[in-house]
């Protein structure tokens, strides 16, 4: 079985230990970031930089667990990019919940606005006579 770039898993895991595990402990800490800053930011205005934290994370353990799963190596690296990759998707669907409970408020604030300038001119016309 061969890869993209003409390396077959036997000398790519004869690398494995340069190779592995960046991208697990890169996706573990965003994961973490994206988590513990995006619970808050639900709530808050800021969950964007969390909501793309989370999703990086996501991505980059994904990946790391599908090089671990084409290799057939198992260890600490691969526990640490399904953490990774836990969190991301965790955080995502944190920061996805805050995103649409922004937009609902924005269009509520919206709504309440143009609603309440539409009262004010009946108010009027109905004064005027």
């Amino acid at each position: 079985m061969g890869f993209r770039d003409g390396i077959t898993a036997r000398r790519l895991r004869n690398r494995l230990p340069k190779v592995a595990g960046r991208r697990g402990t890169a996706s573990m800490v965003l994961g973490l970031v994206g988590l513990i800053g995006g619970i808050p930011s639900c709530c808050g205005g800021a969950v964007l930089p969390f909501a793309i934290c989370s999703t990086l994370a996501w991505s980059l353990g994904q990946s790391e667990l599908r090089m671990y799963r084409a290799l057939g190596a198992v260890g600490a690296e691969e526990s640490q990019a399904r953490t990774g990759y836990v969190l991301g998707v965790i955080g995502t669907v944190l920061a996805s919940i805050g995103m649409i409970g922004w937009i609902v408020y924005i269009m509520f604030i919206v709504g309440a606005v143009v609603i309440g300038s539409m009262g004010q001119s009946r108010i009027l016309l109905f004064t005027e006579f």
